[in-house]
This record gives structure tokens, C-alpha cells and sequence, in this order.
């Protein structure tokens, strides 16, 4: 189950702190926030740590913050009921498409008043995602994004594979998630950043015999790629 929260502004404010500062590129094709970052803050997040930003992010954000949270909590509840209907069957397939049971799945849920972005803290279990969908497959497809993104790093941990290649999991991520039913029909792509990456790790998807050996074989190539290109690589909200 999810234990649902809309996201308290101080929490909000360091999840984009944290988004800009290992995603800028992203924030700035996509401009999934709801208001406009000066280029001096910006510039502040890439070079300073949050405790520095945290005034300037907060007084920034609060006025939006207050006139969007209303939506926001009548939002809650519609993906709270659209989760409970549909959350064994999801959960079911990320077991059976990973051959490995959710170790915990007890998750925290954090919905956003600002962000349009998904995102996720492994430690604490918990999932972010935005208040607002543009359909009910795309609402159900980012959180089952953000959970299986918890489970592949379990996964992983289990495995004692030392890897934080975020390039890597973003691929796994729509590889094993691409056919359920419930959201066949939606277009799922990869971030360009993972576009390279991802045509070395399509073909063992496809001709995979177990999700371990992928993985391990991902992991392989990931490793090799990213120390080609000297990567930036982070996991999200971690």
C-alpha cells in the first residue's frame, strides 16, 4: 500500500534543489516546475549546497506553492482511489517481470504541488510524483515507474552489484514496464541521455534468459559506456 501526502513546501524545495542540481539539462528541455527559476538561483543550485539556497528557493516558491495546493489535495484523492484499484496487479507484474519479490511494500507517496516530475528516496521507501496527469495511464505508469525504480536498486543491493548508473536504470525502467496492459498504448521513450546507452541494452533484453543475468550483463556494459563518456550519473533524490 501507499500512505499518501501532498508534499510540504520545505520538502518540495529540496526535491527541485536536488532535481536541478543532477538533472539541469532535463529541467531545462522539459520546464517541469510551475514557476520560472531565475538564472542567479540556477546558477546558486549547480554550485552551492541546499542549506545555501534553501531561503532564496523558499521565498521563491511559497505564493505559487499556497494558490496551487488546493488542487493539488483534491488531485490526492483521485490518485489515491485509482492507485487502490489498480495496485495488485501492478505490483504483481514488477515481481513477475523481475522474477524477485518487492521486499517492502509499505511506500510512502509524496504528491507534488509544484513539480511535474517523478522522483524517489530509496532509504525511506518513498515515491514522488505530480498532482496533475493528463490521463489516468499516465498517472499509473509513473508511479509504477518510481516503485520499480526502488526495486530494481533492492535488486541490485541483493545482488551485491555496486553500480549507480542512473543511465542504466532509466532503461531498465521502461524495458520491463513497456507492455502491461494497463498502459499499453502509451508512447514510453527514453530521455536522450539514454538514448546511446539504451541501443547496446535493448538487444539482451530480448534475448535475456533470467532478469539477473541481464542485469548483471547490463551492468557490464553500462560501466564500460559510461567510463568512455565520463559520465555525470546520479539516482534521484538520493
Amino acid at each position: 500500500m501507499i500512505s499518501w501526502k501532498i508534499i510540504p513546501l520545505e520538502d518540495e524545495a529540496k526535491a527541485i534543489y536536488i532535481f536541478i542540481k543532477n538533472h539541469r539539462e532535463i529541467y531545462l528541455r522539459y520546464n517541469n516546475i510551475k514557476i520560472s527559476i531565475p538564472e542567479e538561483i540556477l546558477t546558486k543550485i549547480c554550485r552551492e549546497d541546499y542549506y545555501k539556497v534553501e531561503e532564496d528557493l523558499l521565498n521563491l516558491l511559497k505564493g505559487e506553492y499556497s494558490k496551487e495546493k488546493k488542487d493539488a489535495e483534491n488531485n490526492l484523492t483521485k490518485i489515491k482511489n485509482l492507485w487502490d484499484s489498480n495496485e495488485v496487479s501492478i505490483l504483481k507484474y514488477i515481481e513477475e517481470i523481475t522474477e524477485e519479490q518487492i521486499a517492502n511494500k509499505n511506500y510512502h507517496g509524496s504528491v507534488g504541488v509544484l513539480t511535474t516530475f517523478g522522483g524517489y528516496e530509496q532509504k525511506a521507501n518513498m515515491i514522488y510524483i505530480p498532482s496533475k496527469f493528463k490521463s489516468e495511464k499516465k498517472a499509473l505508469y509513473l508511479i509504477a515507474h518510481e516503485i520499480f525504480h526502488l526495486h530494481y536498486w533492492d535488486i541490485a543491493k541483493r545482488l551485491n552489484l555496486k553500480t549507480n548508473s542512473w543511465l542504466l536504470s532509466e532503461i531498465i525502467v521502461v524495458l520491463a514496464l513497456n507492455d502491461f496492459r494497463l498502459w499499453k498504448d502509451l508512447k514510453l521513450d527514453y530521455l536522450p541521455e539514454c538514448k546511446e546507452l539504451s541501443k547496446k541494452i535493448i538487444p539482451l533484453w530480448k534475448n535475456k534468459t533470467s532478469f539477473e543475468d541481464f542485469l548483471k550483463q547490463s551492468l557490464k556494459i553500462a560501466e564500460k559506456f559510461e567510463n568512455s563518456k565520463s559520465s555525470n550519473i546520479a539516482v534521484e533524490f538520493e
